[in-house]
């Protein structure tokens, strides 16, 4: 009877084990998705006239999972409007993952300046992804958001343009709001259980009294 008891509480477990597999895998989708939150790492190279300025998402394994890189002209001055780099997103590898989405958050690092972002049909490309949405929270704070990029393979060049307005455009001091790269990303192929990753990486954009724009670590930080 004992031994009846254990072989069905097997077929039980092992039917179940069966039906949720099924589910998920006609669903194209897994029944439970466990989040974990990746570290990052900071680099920065020269490269000919750019300034590089990339982070790398790693989960907890120290398995470099993907990578987002900012690219600001060295000599790029805001007097002529807003300034486009290239945001380049992208995998480390092909699998085990894909991406979700990217989002953009733009902050006034002080009360005296705000973000001016957005993007005209005369500065997009078909070479670039556009934002889904750009959303303006209030004065001193904006929110760019690419979603739906399951798609990408390698890397993508998202397009935003970015200046920075100030109170007071002639003072002798710099300017500048932080950029908060939010990264999301999705297993590729889940059975059952799936995992979902997300990470967070903070640059600054600094802009000196003359119109000089760049990426920094710091919001005073020097140009390098």
């Amino acid at each position: 009877m004992e031994n009846k008891g254990r072989l069905l509480a097997f077929l039980t477990v092992l039917l179940s084990t069966l039906l949720f597999s099924g589910l998920s895998i006609a669903l194209q989708q897994p029944i439970l998705v466990m989040n974990e939150s990746l570290t990052i790492t900071y680099r920065q190279l020269r490269v000919q006239i750019f300034r590089l300025n990339s982070v790398i998402f790693n989960d907890s394994q120290g398995r470099e999972l993907a990578f987002f890189t900012v690219l600001f002209p060295r000599h790029a001055n805001q007097s002529q409007g807003r300034i486009f780099p290239s945001l380049i997103v992208g995998l480390a590898h092909p699998e085990p993952v894909r991406l979700h989405k990217v989002t953009i958050t733009f902050s006034s690092d002080d009360s005296q300046s705000w973000p001016d972002v957005g993007v005209t049909a005369r500065q997009s490309d078909t070479n670039s992804l556009l934002p889904d949405r750009i959303s303006r929270v209030n004065m001193h704070q904006a929110v760019v958001s690419y979603g739906n990029l399951g798609y990408v393979m390698e890397s993508e060049n998202l397009k935003v343009g970015i200046r920075i307005s100030s109170l007071d455009p002639v003072s002798n001091i710099n300017h500048s709001v932080s950029m908060k790269v939010d990264f999301t990303l999705f297993e590729s192929q889940p059975v059952l259980i799936g995992h979902s990753y997300s990470g967070e990486a903070i640059y600054h954009v600094v802009a000196m009294p003359d119109g000089f724009i760049y990426v920094s670590d710091s919001p005073q930080g020097n140009a390098w």
